[in-house]
């Protein structure tokens, strides 16, 4: 997916999510080989990922996400399936020093 599309994607379901369950920040790892487009969502608390979870909120988002991707015309990504993964910003300060590569590696 281009940096462009990517941004446009971010944008929209963080603006989707504000007033359903706020997401923190999103990364990316694209379908590149054949392999899944992988999608980090993370939640600024872990009381708020695991309300989330308990309340089918991450289903949802899910959802809005590939409602989006479709959107948007990224089949590629879509074709080559989507795997999601919810954490919180929380747990990224508490166990990888608040580094975010040291958690997505």
């Amino acid at each position: 997916m281009e940096l462009a599309t990517e941004k446009l994607v971010e944008k929209k379901i963080i603006d989707w999510s504000k007033d359903i369950c706020p997401i923190y920040k999103i990364y990316y790892n694209g379908a590149r080989f054949g392999l899944q487009f992988e999608v980090y969502i993370f939640y600024e608390t872990d009381k708020e990922l695991q309300t989330n979870i308990a309340s089918g909120k991450t289903e949802l988002t899910k959802t809005e996400f590939l409602r989006i991707l479709q959107e948007l015309n990224c089949s590629h990504e879509i074709s080559s399936g989507v795997c999601f993964e919810f954490d919180s910003h929380e747990n990224v300060v508490k166990n990888y020093e608040g580094n975010y590569f040291l958690k997505l590696r």
